[in-house]
């Protein structure tokens, strides 16, 4: 997907990658100018990644997600949640701060089920926007 001229993303043109069940993926394509002596423009591919956890009792977490800074507070986040409910059905959020998980969960080993204070934004902004229920961000089930 081209970046439009104003570095704005097009929602509308953006292709989700399912590289499996459980990681999607987005390729950025970005026109860097660069003079013609030196060898002309270039394109560079920035990615954005979510990838999601399945816990015993079936239902998906966000485990990581990767949005490169610049496509920020673009609508990427909430375009690729929306489609993760409409595959999954709902797409649950810890609200656990990573000390808690791990002494709920000593011997589950490292997880990524935490929020960042831009992670704590994001779903604070899903729940304002009734993209998801705010019943979704709870404390996480392995």
């Amino acid at each position: 997907m081209k970046k439009s001229k104003k570095g704005n993303v097009d929602l509308s043109k953006l292709i989700i990658k399912r590289i499996n069940e459980l990681r999607w993926e987005i390729d950025i394509e970005e026109e860097i100018i660069v003079p013609e002596e030196l060898g002309g423009n270039i394109t560079v591919v920035k990615t954005v990644e979510f990838v999601y956890y399945r816990d015993k009792k079936n239902n998906y977490w966000l485990y990581n997600c990767t949005v490169p800074e610049k496509y920020q507070r673009q609508g990427i986040g909430f375009f690729m949640i929306k489609r993760a409910i409409e595959e999954y059905g709902q797409v649950f959020f810890s609200n656990a701060r990573h000390l808690d998980f791990n002494l709920k969960y000593p011997d589950h080993g490292y997880d990524s089920r935490y929020l960042t204070p831009d992670g704590r934004k994001f779903v604070k902004a899903l729940i304002r926007k009734k993209i998801i229920p705010e019943e979704w961000l709870r404390f996480p089930e392995i």
